[in-house]
């Protein structure tokens, strides 16, 4: 699919979309700018998916972002994520607002 899509698609840490001990940060999100197709693969064992991040990245909202030692810029999502691996991630939401985003 990366390929078929070129320029616009991405790939995406895997780290950027389940929980973590500390706070991601904003320079995950830069890369997705103008992304079509936001690719991540390799869900590790028991790990859950951050919640409130995925709605963020979902939920068609401007997202504000920065590159290294830069100043914020926001922008208009774009992109749809896709992420394959050979493990089930954890889903603990049980709101409609989440299931929907989830395909």
């Amino acid at each position: 699919m990366m390929y078929a899509m070129g320029a616009y698609a991405r790939r995406l840490p895997s780290e950027l979309l389940f929980t973590a001990r500390r706070d991601v940060h904003p320079t995950g999100f830069a890369d997705l700018k103008g992304c079509r197709l936001a690719v991540t693969t390799e869900v590790e064992f028991g790990r859950s998916l951050a919640e409130a991040t995925v709605k963020k990245l979902t939920g068609g909202d401007r997202l504000a972002a920065r590159r290294m030692r830069q100043d914020y810029f926001e922008f208009e999502p774009t992109h749809k994520i896709f992420m394959s691996g050979n493990h089930l991630p954890i889903i603990h939401g049980t709101d409609h607002a989440f299931w929907r985003r989830i395909a």
